[in-house]
């Protein structure tokens, strides 16, 4: 499939609607817009799709608001407020509204001053998204250490974690090496239908210099040699004997 613009979609009329993935051909178009479309820097703002139109119906003329939905459910379920979580992950507690300065947007800060009446009172999704970026990542610390928190107890809490050693179903040293070379670039060709090219850094835009576009049966993109995962029948013949 040739890479250029096929068209453009919203994104609140493909939430909960995968139907056009169904249609020969859709998969590579969505594979290539993402791969090849400029991301939006992080920040506070949400688009209308979710705060307008989420799950909105052909026949209205709005759907839901994503953002309060969730303020809505993390107090009905009980989750802690943004300063107890920043101290939970080891953070400096905000005891005024002027301290809130030193880590989101100063209008952002007099919103919230307007709005509540302490900074205890501060919901976490909503300042958590409001905190400047830190350098080399998309959120501000309280959400980074909460990712890092979550991903690492995933990690350490799941006993078929993929790189869990001496036990039946763990990977060999090959195996993993095998493993740790294939790209997502790599994943895509495979999984795709008429993807012929991809950039060797999926995630990155294309660039001739520094990530260009490589054929998907290039040897540039690493197919995984399966001959690794071979079985030794004779040394089972010999183990039963």
């Amino acid at each position: 499939m040739a890479q250029y613009f096929h068209g453009s979609q919203r994104l609140s009329e493909v939430l909960k609607r995968p139907f056009n993935l169904y249609k020969p051909g859709w998969y590579d178009q969505y594979v290539l817009g993402l791969i090849n479309q400029v991301a939006q820097s992080m920040d506070s703002l949400v688009t209308q799709e979710v705060t307008n139109h989420l799950f909105q119906q052909s026949n209205q003329p709005w759907g839901m608001d994503l953002a309060s939905i969730n303020l809505q459910r993390a107090r009905e379920h009980g989750v802690p407020s943004y300063n107890q979580f920043r101290q939970w992950c080891g953070l400096t507690r905000m005891d005024n509204f002027s301290s809130l300065l030193h880590v989101m947007a100063n209008s952002t800060v007099h919103r919230y001053n307007d709005m509540y009446d302490h900074p205890d009172d501060i919901d976490l999704w909503s300042a958590g998204v409001a905190e400047n970026s830190l350098p080399g990542s998309m959120v501000g610390p309280t959400f980074n250490c909460i990712i890092a928190r979550t991903f690492k107890k995933l990690k350490i809490g799941d006993r078929f974690w993929y790189e869990n050693k001496n036990l039946p179903n763990s990977f060999t040293p090959d195996q993993l090496s095998e493993i740790r070379k294939v790209r997502l670039s790599r994943l895509l060709c495979d999984t795709s239908d008429e993807v012929e090219t991809v950039q060797i850094y999926s995630m990155v835009l294309p660039d001739p210099q520094l990530n260009p576009r490589v054929s998907c049966k290039s040897k540039i993109l690493h197919q995984l040699d399966l001959s690794k995962w071979k079985e030794d029948y004779s040394d089972k013949k010999n183990q039963d004997q």
